[in-house]
């Protein structure tokens, strides 16, 4: 791979360090990218805060395989003495683009609208607005939950898409061509190489195989909002085939093979929004969680593909399929390149594109949920009707209503 860096559209390739470039490619385009230029004062061209808040693109060919901007450099001397024309070791930290919206903020209100439709605003009326634009684009945007009533009072548009998200059960990104998408799955694809211990690919080197009950669900229950005449919002959801699975894995004389979850959301303002957020986190985490680590010296591998495994020496001996969640690419000398990729276990047949949550996540709900929420959204009406659905071995989903629901375990 013959690599360029640009910043702020200015070719920097021969500054770079060889062996410090690492780009980071995560689903949902969670991107991370870090090198070391070596320069001088007086090439930066700039004393007041250096590189950071400028664009930064990284290309192979001219594909560009990393876009962002620069959130953090270090900088150090590599020359003693004085003077903007010594040499400089600048590190240089960046997450892509993902994090514009979080510098913008907006009051608006809004009626009757699907959770697209608001984002779409957010772009075209904060992100870009006249004066003020951020020249992001519009990439796939979908409609998403139905909004009866939005209010956003002073937060920032990052939390509005958020929220939009979590009420959708969907997700969002900012891609390297800045284009911003709404999605509730990315369009599945294969990994470029299978991982078989029997299979024509071996260019890979298996780190480790880690199996974990964290973030597993077979029950999920979604607890939306509090509607204007007290009823709140609420469904159950979960798989009797994965539960009936783990009792006769676990023993049904020591589990009863249920593993719930809660999701307290009070941008869900309709059952119908509850249903699709509850089936989504099923369909998501509804499998026991296997994260497998390995490297390669092949660079083509995709964060957000569907990884065919099979490795009967650990314990995995039928095809199994995985989605990369993570792809990290290491200059190692200048003209080597390796692949670090990290993959999560998915279900085969309703085979889920959206990451695993981690502590970047954990960590923004607690600070929204200490800051407070400052949004009010009602339901469109109509009775205190709650809902409990089963889902059978990723089957169609049956819906039983009943006006009040006691007690659900």
């Amino acid at each position: 791979m013959a690599y360029t860096v640009e910043i702020n559209g200015t070719d920097k390739t021969s500054s770079v360090r060889a062996g410090t470039l690492r780009i980071t490619k995560g689903t949902d385009n969670r991107n991370d990218c870090a090198l070391s230029l070596v320069t001088t004062a007086s090439a930066l061209g700039s004393t007041d805060g250096a590189v950071v808040g400028q664009d930064l693109k990284v290309k192979d060919g001219s594909t560009v395989i990393f876009g962002g901007v620069i959130k953090t450099a270090r900088i150090s001397k590599l020359e003693s003495g004085t003077g903007t024309s010594k040499k400089l070791l600048i590190d240089i930290g960046s997450n892509g683009y993902g994090d514009i919206p979080s510098r913008r903020y907006t009051t608006s209100n809004y009626t009757n609208k699907y959770a697209g439709e608001i984002v779409t605003s957010m772009l075209d009326d904060v992100l870009n607005v006249t004066g003020a634009d951020e020249n992001l684009t519009a990439g796939t945007i979908d409609d998403g939950a139905f909004l009866s009533k939005y209010d956003a009072v002073c937060m920032s548009v990052k939390s509005v898409i958020d929220e939009m998200a979590e009420a959708s059960g969907f997700v969002w990104y900012i891609d390297d061509s800045r284009a911003l998408h709404f999605v509730q799955d990315h369009t599945v694809a294969d990994a470029a190489h299978d991982i078989m211990e029997s299979g024509a690919f071996k260019d890979f080197q298996i780190q480790d195989v880690d199996i974990s009950l964290e973030n597993y669900r077979n029950k999920q229950f979604v607890k939306g909002t509090t509607e204007e005449n007290g009823a709140v919002i609420y469904i159950a959801v979960e798989d009797t085939t994965e539960i009936s699975a783990r009792q006769t894995i676990e023993g049904s004389s020591y589990s009863s093979g249920v593993y719930g979850d809660a999701i307290n959301a009070e941008e869900i303002w309709s059952e119908a929004d509850a249903t699709i957020a509850a089936n989504n986190a099923i369909k998501r985490y509804g499998a026991i969680p296997y994260t497998l680590c390995f490297t390669s010296m092949t660079n083509d591998w995709t964060a957000g593909t569907k990884l065919k495994v099979n490795l009967p020496s650990y314990g995995i001996g039928s095809d199994t399929y995985f989605l990369i969640e993570s792809v990290a690419i290491d200059d190692l000398d200048g003209k080597n390149f390796q692949s670090t990729i990290t993959a999560t276990r998915r279900k085969a047949a309703s085979f889920s594109t959206q990451r695993t949550e981690d502590y970047k996540d954990y960590f923004s709900k607690l600070i929204k949920t200490a800051k407070g929420g400052v949004n009010n959204g009602y339901g469109s009406g109509g009775g205190s009707i709650h809902y409990s659905l089963e889902t059978t071995n990723e089957a169609a989903v049956s819906v039983t209503s009943a006006a009040e629901v006691v007690a659900t375990t």
